[in-house]
């Protein structure tokens, strides 16, 4: 996968997950220089997924990095579509204007003052996939960058899962 320039990254995971398309994603880690990961500051933790609902492949939740300030994936020039994979983490803290930070894709903003509660309709056991396709890499590397929005805490920056896919690469 990674020589064709596509990722699916277990994010917060440290093993790898065969999903249920038939999909592997990779666990995470520290993006070393080359390959894939995400910043060094970055946290990771296991989630319970009981009740969870929205997702044909509930695992793909029990994980997560929070806390993340970026990822960066290695890949040839070309076109892609990015798949960010969303859970609020912490059931005490889930409710609007917690959850809430940015997110942009080869510094193009994507999700901007995201309210991820709200994204998975108001509802802790939701979960929230954003495709977001036509994303142009001349450079060699794919960014996503994360922020909290202004009176947010750092560490509600998070992700459960990302995919890089291939639409086109020279």
């Amino acid at each position: 996968m990674i020589a064709r320039s596509e990722y699916a990254v277990n994010c917060g995971g440290q093993r790898f997950h065969r999903a249920k398309s038939g999909k592997l994603f990779f666990p995470d880690h520290v993006y070393p220089g080359k390959g894939y990961g995400m910043d060094e500051n970055a946290q990771m933790v296991g989630r319970s997924i009981t009740g969870l609902h929205g997702s044909e492949d509930a695992k793909l939740f029990a994980s997560e990095a929070y806390k993340l300030s970026f990822y960066r994936f290695d890949v040839k020039p070309g076109a892609y579509t990015v798949k960010l994979y969303f859970k609020v983490g912490y059931e005490a803290s889930a409710r609007p204007g917690v959850w809430v930070f940015n997110v942009a894709v080869e510094g193009k903003p994507v999700l901007s003052n995201f309210d991820l509660f709200e994204a998975c309709g108001k509802d802790f056991n939701g979960v929230k996939i954003v495709e977001v396709k036509d994303v142009a890499v001349s450079d060699g590397v794919l960014d996503i960058e994360f922020s909290p929005s202004a009176g947010s805490d750092p560490t509600v920056t998070s992700c459960n899962a990302i995919e890089v896919i291939p639409q086109s690469a020279g």
